[in-house]
């Protein structure tokens, strides 16, 4: 008698003669602009890797401000990002915070839907004209254009770091929305709305 296993999909492997092929979730890794694809290029990249090794140097520390990653690089994951010639790194970490918002959980929702659907964007409206939504960190501003689509009373200010915008693609994003360089550590635009998703857990409470 062979000996047979089940896979993790409940598929019979013949173990003397196996055959590979793909699953579901791997067939996902060959979409070079999807979720899976984008989430393994980002947190499995060498540079991401390599500061694990040094968890517990940062942790000997006596200083809060220094982290594994800036003991490897000698600077911030964002300031890493924004050096030219990490573009690559910075495109696919862009490509997957773009894949976080409009991936669907088992109810079919988006984060992009879900913001859009926040009452506070149907109230400003009644109380202001033609109100402003600055989204602060708003990478190339696939949640600003959704929320754009569903509130057309609204304009939107794109306000992010100038290498991420350069990455925006200007014929997909709303004719409402304008884009702003700049760092939030230093000014914000103004706005009647600010979006702040996915931002304020990446910074520790000094910043």
């Amino acid at each position: 008698m062979e000996a047979k296993s089940l896979s993790s999909n409940g598929d019979r492997i013949n173990q003397k003669n196996p055959v590979f092929r793909h699953t579901k979730l791997s067939l996902e890794l060959k979409a070079t602009n999807g979720r899976a694809y984008a989430f393994v290029m980002v947190n499995f990249a060498p540079a991401q890797i390599r500061p694990w090794w040094r968890i517990q140097e940062a942790w000997d520390l006596t200083t809060t401000t220094v982290n594994p990653f800036f003991l490897e690089h000698g600077q911030d994951v964002f300031d890493y990002y924004s050096d030219p010639k990490n573009a690559e790194m910075s495109r696919n970490f862009n490509m997957l915070m773009q894949q976080l918002s409009i991936s669907q959980d088992e109810k079919g929702s988006t984060a992009n839907s879900l913001v859009a659907g926040l009452p506070i964007f149907t109230r400003i409206s009644n109380e202001t004209i033609s109100p402003t939504v600055v989204d602060v960190g708003g990478g190339v501003g696939h949640l600003l254009s959704s929320l754009l689509r569903v509130h057309p009373q609204c304009r939107g200010v794109l306000f992010d770091l100038p290498e991420v915008l350069n990455e925006v693609n200007i014929e997909k994003v709303s004719e409402k929305m304008s884009l702003v360089p700049g760092s939030f550590f230093e000014e914000i635009p103004k706005g009647d709305v600010f979006l702040l998703k996915w931002i304020l857990h990446d910074w520790n409470d000094l910043k």
